[in-house]
């Protein structure tokens, strides 16, 4: 029971939300503002994914959203990718905010990579989105002493929040440890590589 709530609160359409709202108080948005980021992330990261992956999943028969077989996660996968890519879109087209703006990319970067690795192998994309968020966050801390938000909220869900959902993922046998590690080095890697490369421009 415990292992199914913890897995469910850290769905991964939920975190780019979550953290958008930690960029948007932090870089003190209006409330106007604020109210339409997290509409725009609401609509095309939770929203629209979230009934495509019941639409898919009542008509592939799956037995939970979890999607156990890979051609109900690709369709998926495809289907979230477009919706994200509007949403990213109209965030980077409204927002001239270089964190919100990075922050976006780099969950669509990685979105599209955790889709190209599907066709080759199953990993916890719960696991890489808490990684991608946390490890944003994490390094905005770093490039912004200032604002120790960052660091407490990045500290909270890659050491606190990440590991019980490591557990709960194994618990529910959606996912093998090699599958949910294999979901934390790719939100590593991938959000480290895009923070070099913007850093670098």
């Amino acid at each position: 029971m415990f292992a199914r709530i913890a897995s469910d609160l850290a769905n991964p359409l939920v975190i780019p939300l979550f953290v958008l709202g930690i960029m948007g108080y932090e870089t003190k948005l209006t409330v106007s503002n604020m109210v339409v980021l997290l509409g725009i992330s609401a609509i095309f990261y939770l929203l629209i994914p979230g009934a495509i992956a019941l639409f898919i999943s009542t008509q592939m028969q799956e037995t939970s959203l979890d999607f156990p077989r890979r051609s109900s996660r690709t369709g998926f996968y495809a289907t979230t990718i477009l919706s994200a890519m509007v949403g990213s879109y109209l965030i980077v087209e409204f927002y001239k905010i270089s964190i919100i703006q990075l922050t976006v990319v780099t969950f669509f970067i990685n979105l599209i990579f955790t889709f190209l690795i599907n066709f080759r192998w199953k990993i916890s994309v719960h696991s890489a989105a808490l990684t991608t968020g946390g490890t944003c966050l994490l390094l905005f801390g770093v490039i912004y002493p200032d604002s120790a938000i960052f660091v407490f909220i990045g500290l909270i869900l890659l050491f606190i929040i990440l590991p019980v959902v490591f557990w709960s993922r194994f618990r529910l046998n959606v996912h093998s440890p090699s599958e949910l590690l294999a979901g934390i080095f790719t939100g590593l890697i991938l959000t480290g590589s895009v923070f070099l490369f913007w850093h670098s421009l």
